[in-house]
């Protein structure tokens, strides 16, 4: 009992420094991928990817896609008219679409449909793919209800899948600034691919990336050596304002939470490993944190060339 509460008293504690580089040319946000099913959670997400295409000047793909296990656009409109059910779906989503872009929501943003036939994750991820797109804007439901509404969902799989970072947003997830980021960690593996995606995004929005380090029991560093890690991290790059900090906490997904929370963060973005091939009720620490945070998570997966 006493070593317990030593930990708890150590474990609410942060340090930070500031690191301002200059320098470093970005490069225009020029495609968002929003996935809607029109739900209440898609709508959400559909307002934020467009505060952020007005942010950047990026061009909305609007995507719906209507579940068929036959291949429809291969078949002739004579065939269609043999799955009555997916042809009503069809005209449906189309008006639907044609609905919403015509919506005052995106009068400042360009913006274009698709629609395709198929299983939905992987038309998302193909379409991301096809269309060249720099970030994938999704609504999630996250601890809403059962975790059987987002284990093996379909969010769940496009962030394993896709090649492009992937932020996930909450029904109730209102952010009106994107000025703070949380970055968490360990600051040892090779993270310049996924991170520039991050830092690109930062530097767009204006943000303050906080690197962050949870020392948790399992994974325990002593400040020095952490911070000297953070350091020579944050050495690498220019034009961003970093503040590093050590949070001290039992369990890394709460304390990255709490950390977060603390701060009054406005995001968090995740530098995930890839799961392609993990079960699906094999849950990584990016989707916890989608599950049970309120905060908005942008997940970029680490390329398997760089994994140990």
């Amino acid at each position: 009992m006493t070593s317990v509460i030593a930990w708890q008293s150590i474990y609410h504690s942060a340090r930070y420094f500031d690191k301002v580089l200059l320098g470093n040319k970005v490069n225009n946000m020029e495609k968002i991928l929003v996935p809607t099913d029109f739900s209440e959670y898609a709508v959400q997400a559909t307002h934020t990817a467009v505060q952020l295409a007005a942010k950047t000047g990026a061009q909305i793909i609007l995507f719906n896609n209507v579940d068929a296990i036959i291949d429809w656009n291969s078949m002739t409109h004579k065939e269609h008219q043999k799955y009555p059910e997916i042809l009503w779906k069809t005209t449906q989503a189309q008006v639907k679409l044609e609905k919403m872009m015509k919506s005052n929501l995106f009068k400042n943003v360009k913006v274009e449909k698709v629609l395709t036939h198929g299983v939905t994750y992987e038309e998302i991820v193909m379409t991301a793919r096809k269309k060249g797109v720099d970030l994938i804007v999704m609504g999630t439901h996250g601890n809403e209800g059962s975790g059987k509404y987002f284990i093996g969902s379909t969010a769940q799989k496009v962030m394993r899948e896709a090649t492009c970072p992937v932020l996930s947003i909450k029904k109730n997830a209102e952010v009106k600034r994107w000025k703070s980021v949380v970055f968490p960690a360990s600051f040892e593996e090779d993270l310049r691919e996924p991170f520039e995606h991050i830092r690109k995004l930062a530097l767009e929005l204006g943000a303050v990336i906080h690197l962050l380090f949870v020392n948790t029991p399992a994974h325990f560093k002593d400040t020095r050596t952490a911070l000297k890690q953070i350091n020579a991290f944050a050495s690498r790059y220019k034009g961003v304002k970093f503040h590093a900090a050590i949070f001290n906490h039992f369990e890394m997904e709460a304390g990255i939470m709490e950390f977060a929370e603390g701060i009054k963060a406005d995001w968090l973005a995740m530098a995930t490993h890839n799961r392609r091939h993990v079960p699906k009720y094999n849950i990584g620490i990016t989707e916890t944190l989608v599950y049970r945070s309120e905060i908005p998570v942008l997940s970029v997966t680490i390329p398997a060339k760089h994994l140990k």
